[in-house]
């Protein structure tokens, strides 16, 4: 994982933030791809928990639906139609409306925001909604 190599300088240095990205959807017929979402924002827990001493963040963002290749196959393949019109519909209504942003532009605003805020904002949050050092195991 990339965490691995960045982590030794930013512990020496007692300061770093770390941004993952996951994803806010449960996709009927995509469990692999909720799957793996969802490991990334219990990995990011978990390492926030680790590395909190360290004066390091973890952040996870969950950006809006994007433009890939995996979505445009869901919004045009003929397997889809059938095993799962409603989803397709659900993709072509939002390509429709403009909701398909590229995902250097969906994670730009959101990716600087949380590199370039004071370190002592308190509005900062660190894992995924939590203020830095709130999450403790056993308390959820």
């Amino acid at each position: 994982l990339y965490a691995n190599t960045v982590l030794p300088g930013m512990r020496t240095r007692h300061r770093g933030r770390i941004i993952n990205v996951a994803s806010m959807q449960a996709i009927p017929i995509m469990s692999a791809y909720v799957v793996s979402k969802t490991a990334i924002i219990r990995f990011s827990e978990a390492l926030a928990l680790d590395t909190v001493e360290d004066g390091i963040q973890v952040f996870v963002i969950h950006p809006r639906t994007v433009r890939t290749p995996m979505n445009e196959y869901v919004r045009d393949s003929p397997e889809v139609a059938k095993s799962a019109p409603g989803l397709q519909q659900w993709f072509q209504n939002l390509y429709a409306q403009g909701f398909d942003t590229p995902i250097e532009r969906s994670l730009q605003k959101k990716a600087k925001k949380l590199c370039c805020e004071d370190r002592s904002s308190s509005k900062r949050k660190s894992g995924l909604i939590r203020k830095p050092g709130s999450f403790r195991p056993g308390t959820e």
